[in-house]
């Protein structure tokens, strides 16, 4: 009879506990209660848990984490974009008729960017200040998607419906706005992506109008 041995124990595939281990006191973790093995020893009952290492999976696409659905992921393969599981309330994008300084940002990771220098040059209840004031999942870092990030959305679409109403969310349909202006006539025109089958390529779009908004955030 074993009376106690100290070892690590794998639970699942990324959780690596160390425990003490006895006949008596079997504690559960991770509703593992079937007899596992340390050190080529059967053991059936656990006394204690004296820490706890969490060695997360590196993000896939389609992952539901990070308060949103991953859409894209560095070269690193550890850090990213995710979206909202649901649009937030159509609107226009707001300011018609004015230019907004630094809003131009076209590529993936200027999204930010783009929200802060529209914040600052905008104080209409805007699309991009909208996703600035949401609280999606207890994230309060929300922003207006570039041009080159909201594509990336559009290209993953269908991978990203599938998560977001497994999660209680919705899917995509319709015109969304990206927080780039479009290059002639910025006061005018912004960069929009339309979410349907075949969609053309992003095209400009009047701030005037309403359309679909879905914030992101970074990881």
């Amino acid at each position: 009879m074993i009376s106690s041995l100290k070892g690590i124990l794998a639970v699942g595939l990324y959780i690596l506990l160390t425990v003490t281990v006895s006949s008596q006191n079997i504690v559960k973790i991770g509703g593992v209660d079937d007899p596992v093995r340390v050190g080529g020893v059967t053991i059936d009952s656990i006394k204690s848990v004296q820490s706890v290492n969490v060695v997360p999976p590196l993000p896939q696409i389609g992952d539901y984490r990070y308060g949103g659905v991953v859409f894209y992921i560095d070269d690193t393969g550890k850090h990213g974009l995710v979206c909202a599981i649901e649009d937030l309330p159509n609107a226009t994008w707001g300011c018609a008729g004015t230019e907004i300084s630094g809003a131009d940002g076209r590529a993936i990771g200027t999204g930010y960017q783009n929200t802060q220098d529209i914040l600052a040059g905008c104080t209409e209840l805007s699309a991009a200040r909208r996703c600035h004031l949401s609280k999606l999942n207890g994230y309060h870092d929300w922003f207006l998607p570039s041009i080159d990030e909201l594509h990336a959305m559009y290209l993953n679409k269908d991978v990203i419906d599938v998560t977001a109403v497994a999660h209680g969310g919705s899917t995509f349909g319709g015109r969304y706005w990206s927080s780039t202006e479009y290059h002639i006539s910025p006061g005018t025109y912004v960069w929009e992506q339309t979410f349907e089958a075949d969609a053309p390529p992003p095209n400009r779009f009047q701030k005037y109008l309403s359309a679909f908004i879905r914030a992101v955030r970074a990881f």
